[in-house]
């Protein structure tokens, strides 16, 4: 029987039906973006890291949401035109692979791509696992690049990284797409016919592919494409159109060059006790040398308010005033 991988790292499930969140966690349990926080590169050239959002086998369709802070993975919703109510997605046939992401890249769907002069469908990368194994929803992987398929979704480029676990017994074989057609003859063919005819179950229109199947050097380029166009979206460079574009691991810290302003206004409030305090010393320490000298308290409240420079030229120009002037 055919078991699931174990996952590296941890995953915390929230809520249940159309609320179920599936969050991502590192290695003191805390919540992390997985499109954000996991680095796309390993140490290996043709070896990233990825992350899956549909088990192989499994119709519930999967994804993370680029909105909700941490993007966690939830289950995506449609409209019943007949009740008005959202209900969860499922797919009209089972994947035959493990389907999921590569994490800091983003297909632009703000310009036209040189190689395809279509737009991105404002995603991160998708990949396609074609190893040995299901493995679950949430898991964090390391996985071979093989090759890429473009597929073109209602007018949008629509990569697929085409992919094995570097765990899967299987990878040591494969290094492209002949390895792969070798190993498991029609697969890559009716993956991409599961692709094309997907949609057209939900009534939309067929999906095609762009140019054939491509080797492992251009999947890397893609990725490394996809990965700048994430670091020019993060940069500002392009409206966010709600994404959650976070880096510091708290949903009340958005991406931002200002400061945290709960921190800045309790440096504020303690600059402002400082002063307060300042003055209270002020008046203690020089109340007797004003008592002596026979200047009014008037004198020293401004000195006070104008601070220790006010002081010394209030209190001379007060002095002056009285006893070498001998004015009342």
């Amino acid at each position: 029987m055919l078991k699931h991988f174990k996952r590296r790292f941890g995953t915390l499930v929230e809520g249940e039906g159309l609320t179920k969140k599936v969050y991502f966690l590192n290695e003191k349990g805390e919540k992390v973006s997985p499109w954000h926080s996991l680095d796309l590169f390993s140490e290996h050239k043709f070896v990233l890291q990825g992350g899956i959002e549909i088990s192989r086998n499994n119709i519930a369709k999967y994804e993370v949401n680029l909105e909700e802070p941490f993007n966690p993975i939830m289950q995506d919703k449609k409209l019943n035109k007949e009740t008005g109510k959202n209900e969860l997605r499922y797919y009209a046939q089972f994947p035959l692979f493990n389907y999921g992401f590569l994490p800091q890249t983003w297909e632009n769907s703000e310009e036209h791509d040189v190689r395809t002069q279509l737009k991105g469908d404002g995603d991160p990368l998708d990949i396609v696992e074609l190893g040995t194994q299901p493995i679950a929803t949430g898991t964090q992987l390391k996985v071979k690049v093989l090759g890429a398929i473009c597929l073109v979704d209602q007018g949008e480029a629509d990569w697929k990284v085409l992919c094995v676990d570097t765990r899967d017994p299987s990878a040591k074989h494969l290094n492209n797409p002949s390895d792969l057609e070798k190993a498991f003859p029609g697969k890559l063919d009716s993956i991409m016919l599961w692709f094309e005819e997907i949609k057209t179950y939900d009534g939309k229109p067929r999906n095609k592919f762009l140019g054939g199947v491509e080797g492992p050097e251009l999947a890397l380029e893609i990725a490394n494409e996809a990965h700048r166009e994430w670091n020019r979206l993060k940069k500002g460079e392009f409206k966010s159109k709600g994404y959650w574009l976070s880096y510091l691991e708290s949903p009340t810290r958005k991406f931002s060059i200002l400061p945290d302003f709960p921190w800045m206004i309790s440096s504020i409030k303690f600059f402002m006790m400082s002063q307060a305090a300042m003055k209270v010393g002020f008046f203690l320490c020089f109340l007797p040398c004003f008592l002596v000298l026979g200047l009014d308290l008037a004198d020293l409240v401004t000195a006070g308010n104008c601070g220790s420079s006010g002081w010394i030229l209030a209190s001379f120009l007060n002095f002056k005033s009285k006893f070498i002037l001998g004015k009342t």
